[in-house]
């Protein structure tokens, strides 16, 4: 065990600190007992490698216990580019966790920055403010805060860059985590790499994992190109977002993006998460449309729907039930989804207050862009949006239903409550829904395969 108490001032680490044999970087190459309390005042990390695995200002990597460990001052910095076709992650405190049984990692931070560089093949990991990668395995991983502004090319995340977590036995693999930092992406998407995409809050991309009770907060950017949200990036089957909340600002470039995640996809669940922006002077309006980031599929909870989201009194530590002030995008934009696909299934029995949904394109509404579930039409749901506006197909509640129903469905459990608000479009506008097909006729260019 090494227990710190002490200050360690103005560490720096490059090329020559790295050993002929190593793999990792950082002021202990790897921990496999436990590090606890330890405090690194503005290190210094910069390094372009193409051997090493990981970098982090504590440790490269990390297979044990990690406890209030802290990586603060305004110039502290790391700054890795890995090239290796077995690099995996740069991080903040540490570039790999992988931690399990007995283990844990808890009550550490992260300030300053952290910029990284990685390979865009499937090999490679991610960045984040407080580690790159992050594996768990029944061992606890809670109370970790990131104030540091991460930027990378790929899987980015506040806490997390890359996350994977299972059989903790609270059922919480990743618990009372913060981020306050600005998550950026430093390259554009492209079709034939992981280049741009998952860019979340607390985490970029996440396997199999439950994350529990996380925030990103107000002075929280996440801003990226796809799949971006500001709790996750994706949130992949088997996997579950609960009592999360997110405040901060989501912009995205390009597709896939939610105040939680930019997709919660099939076997998926978001469960009691809010996301709320205040955005009274339109101060949020101006500068997220001069950055240019409208992307399609944009929802107040998630750009993406395939899963579940659900939203009850019932173990709920959720108070404010409320959803974006302000949702902005080109297509397929929502106060809550923008697209829903087929299996995409919403069970809340609150009134959905949805703000400003502003859209510049097609599939525009309240509660849903565009929306392809014939469950929805069941449920019931009063929306309050201030203002829905876009081009063609646009609606208080739902802009495009295009569903296959089967038989005759009522659709009588919607309503849309703006009394002192707008629903605008150039054509196809309504004040429930803007435009009803079978999606027999309906050909939308949905990008989802």
């Amino acid at each position: 065990m090494f227990t710190g108490g002490n200050v360690i001032s103005n560490l720096k680490l490059d090329e020559t600190s790295i050993a002929d044999d190593a793999e990792y970087l950082g002021l202990f190459r790897k921990n496999a007992g436990t590090i606890h309390n330890l405090r690194l005042l503005n290190p210094q990390v910069e390094i372009a490698s193409d051997k090493l695995k990981g970098v982090g200002a504590v440790c490269g990597y990390s297979n044990g216990s990690l406890k209030g460990d802290n990586v603060d001052g305004t110039q502290a910095r790391v700054e890795a580019a890995l090239t290796s076709a077995q690099a995996q992650g740069i991080g903040g405190v540490a570039g790999v966790i992988e931690v399990s049984d007995s283990k844990s990692v808890t009550k550490l931070s992260a300030s300053g920055t952290v910029t990284g560089t990685l390979p865009t093949g499937d090999t490679a990991r991610g960045i984040g403010g407080i580690a790159g990668s992050l594996t768990t395995n029944g061992a606890a991983v809670k109370t970790l805060t990131n104030s540091a502004a991460v930027t990378g090319n790929r899987s980015v995340g506040g806490i997390a860059g890359y996350f994977s977590g299972k059989d903790q036995a609270t059922g919480k693999d990743m618990a009372d985590c913060r981020n306050e930092g600005l998550i950026l992406s430093s390259t554009a998407a492209d079709n034939d790499s992981l280049a741009g995409h998952y860019i979340g809050g607390i985490v970029g991309y996440g396997e199999q994992s439950v994350l529990y009770d996380c925030e990103t907060e107000a002075n929280g950017y996440v801003l990226g190109s796809e799949y971006v949200g500001g709790i996750i990036g994706e949130n992949k089957g088997g996997s579950t977002i609960k009592n999360c909340v997110n405040t901060g600002v989501v912009a995205g470039y390009n597709v896939f993006i939610g105040g939680i995640c930019g997709a919660n996809e099939n076997n998926a669940a978001i469960i009691n998460c809010a996301s709320y922006v205040s955005d009274t002077n339109n101060a949020i309006y101006r500068r997220v449309t001069d950055w240019g980031a409208v992307g399609s599929y944009a929802g107040g909870l998630t750009g993406y729907n395939s899963g579940t989201i659900t939203f009850s009194d019932k173990d709920n530590a959720v108070s404010n039930r409320s959803v974006a002030g302000i949702v902005v995008g080109r297509h397929y934009v929502g106060g809550l989804v923008g697209y829903n696909d087929t299996d995409g299934t919403i069970d809340i029995n609150y009134t959905l207050i949805g703000g400003r949904v502003a859209a510049t394109g097609d599939c525009v509404g309240g509660l849903i862009g565009l929306n392809a579930s014939t469950k929805l039409l069941e449920k019931k749901l009063t929306i309050k949006p201030s203002s829905v506006q876009g081009r063609y197909y646009v609606g208080g509640a739902i802009g495009a239903n295009v569903v296959n129903p089967g038989e005759n469905v009522t659709v009588s459990g919607l309503k849309v409550d703006n009394s002192l608000g707008t629903v605008t479009a150039e054509a196809f506008c309504g004040g429930l829904i803007g435009y009803q097909r079978s999606a027999e006729s309906f050909h939308a260019q949905t990008g989802r395969g």
